[in-house]
């Protein structure tokens, strides 16, 4: 089973809604399941998109048998498992669409926050692309900013002041970007490619 590289980043835009939730993405949170025969089982994600999770665990399930699991932060997932292998399966989620994109938004939190190093607006756990930020201005000085979205090759924020000019160059943990439009307290950057830099 192969699983896409990490971390990836996308916007919760309908359009992009697609790729949001079919690309699996390299997670690892603890979890456990029950077997068809009602025993608990542990088990450990390998990757995960908004449709199927791969896991690790000592005791595979049968292809086709329907399980539920319940993974840290994420909650509760039931579906059918739909391959595999030595030590691990591939199990593909049944749920609503509403659910489907929750779920979305909830991976690209996990996946974003320590690259950008967002930190939790309040105490108990939020999961979607909104966060707060730091950033570094190339020219000097950091920008405290809210985190308004973020797609495959960018994201937008919303800034306490002025935002950076266009053209710009900035950091977010430990990303790269330049600014390519802004708008009264909110900008938009671009990542920069280790070819960009």
């Amino acid at each position: 089973m192969t699983a896409a590289p990490s971390p990836i980043t996308a916007s919760p835009a309908p359009h992009r809604r697609t790729v949001q939730t079919d690309r699996r993405v390299r997670v690892a949170l603890k979890g456990r399941f029950q077997d068809s025969a009602g025993h608990e089982q542990q088990l450990v994600t390998v990757s995960m998109s908004a449709r199927s999770a791969e896991v690790r665990t000592q005791t595979v399930p049968r292809e086709g048998e329907q399980i539920v699991c319940y993974i840290d932060n994420l909650g509760r997932l039931e579906g059918e498992v739909i391959r595999t292998a030595e030590g691990c399966f591939l199990f593909r989620f049944e749920q609503s669409e509403r659910k489907r994109d929750k779920l979305a938004d909830q991976l690209i939190w996990l996946v974003n926050k320590g690259p950008l190093d967002l930190q939790e607006e309040r105490a108990s756990p939020r999961f979607d692309t909104r966060g707060l930020a730091e950033v570094k201005l190339e020219s000097g000085g950091v920008l405290n900013c809210r985190v308004v979205d973020i797609s495959l090759t960018g994201a937008g924020f919303e800034a306490e002041r002025l935002p950076p000019p266009i053209g710009e160059r900035l950091s977010v943990g430990n990303l790269r970007g330049e600014v390519v439009r802004s708008q009264g307290r909110s900008f938009g950057i671009r990542f920069l490619t280790p070819q960009d830099a």
